[in-house]
């Protein structure tokens, strides 16, 4: 005896897949072309090169990314900085500022928000959504001249601190974003600063060492890394290396473990402004102006220098999203057409299920029916 067999209807969704990339990017400010250069990490070439329109004194300067990697900035070393998406490296706009001589940028960790600081002692807060400045804050103050300039900066990771570097005074400063609070931290720390990736350690120079400095306790550590006068430098992800380059100098490569000096290379050129390591810390990156590259090390065996990358004229700040997972961006949206080759696919594929699984069961009933 047959029995009767019920029909079973199955449902089915089509996921589209979330496309990962394969590396970040390294954001290279061209000065005198100028240019942003963008440079796939994965194979050290440059993937495309975006134009800034000169004029007005334009001139890229320092860079800056989220961690996301979502939104890089340039500093355009008038009253101008250049917002870029991360997503597609196309320009969004260029903003300006209310006063000029931007310099260093930060961008916050969601990238939503970027920070112009300027040579007139000022702090733009940018919303990258509306392309609009939202606010301007006096870093020269309270109390006055305690930051003439702004000259480099570093955001922690969770988005509430600042800290600034400043000219002539050689001051370094902590900015509370959401108050707007300035705390000198040192007398010291002209030109470079650098943060690592947990956003417990600060390091900025006194004009002959790097001092480190702890952001928990807000106070120095009292390990000094001896011998760079800092101009830029950056610590690698892992947190076990700082590079280190003077103003026009040569690389200096410091262990973390024990504040030990390591070695110090000579670059393509000497004129040499910035560093930035790769996500895995085993590359470092660092443009030299004169020669316009990008000279590459294999921060496994330091003195392995890799090849050098050409990007534009005048190259000097350079900026990797290193500290968080690289930034996931949607694949492209099927066409009509595409939609419906799809689900024609699946409804065949789905007629076949089906039949095989009605055929199956037939076959059991079959058997226990005789």
């Amino acid at each position: 005896m047959r029995h009767p067999i019920g029909i079973l209807f199955v449902g089915w969704t089509i996921a589209l897949p979330t496309v990962v990339r394969a590396a970040p990017f390294a954001y290279v400010a061209d000065r005198d072309a100028p240019s942003i250069s963008v440079i796939d990490l994965a194979s050290n070439t440059v993937a495309t090169t975006i134009p800034i329109t000169a004029g007005s004194g334009r001139e890229p300067y320092w860079a800056a990314v989220s961690r996301n990697g979502a939104t890089a900035a340039v500093s355009l070393h008038n009253d101008e900085v250049a917002l870029v998406d991360g997503r597609t490296n196309t320009l969004i706009d260029i903003v300006s500022t209310p006063a000029g001589e931007a310099e260093p940028v930060a961008v916050s960790s969601n990238g939503k928000t970027v920070y112009v600081g300027d040579e007139f002692g000022d702090l733009h807060v940018v919303d990258v959504a509306t392309r609009m400045v939202t606010k301007s804050i006096d870093i020269d103050a309270s109390p006055p001249g305690i930051c003439d300039g702004a000259e480099n900066m570093v955001i922690t990771p969770d988005d509430r601190r600042l800290f600034i570097t400043c000219e002539d005074g050689g001051t370094t400063i902590r900015v509370d974003i959401e108050t707007s609070q300035i705390e000198k931290i040192a007398d010291s720390g002209q030109h470079g600063i650098a943060l690592n990736c947990a956003g417990t350690l600060l390091y900025y120079g006194d004009g002959q060492d790097v001092l480190e400095y702890s952001v928990g306790s807000a106070a120095l550590t009292g390990r000094k890394l001896l011998g760079c006068n800092f101009y830029g430098g950056s610590v690698s992800p892992d947190g076990k290396r700082f590079y280190c380059v003077e103003e026009s100098d040569n690389l200096r490569i410091y262990d973390l473990s024990d504040a030990s000096f390591v070695t110090e290379l000579t670059l393509s050129d000497n004129n040499a402004t910035a560093v930035a390591v790769s996500p895995d810390s085993t590359r470092v990156y660092v443009p030299t102006s004169q020669d316009d590259k990008v000279n590459v090390v294999n921060a496994l065996t330091p003195a392995d220098l890799l090849p050098t990358i050409g990007v534009g004229d005048g190259p000097r700040g350079i900026a990797i999203a290193n500290c968080e997972t690289p930034l996931r961006t949607p694949a492209p949206a099927l066409s009509p057409a595409g939609l419906l080759a799809a689900s024609a696919l699946l409804a065949a594929a789905g007629v076949v299920l089906a039949r095989r699984h009605l055929r199956r069961r037939a076959q059991r009933i079959d058997r226990y029916c005789s």
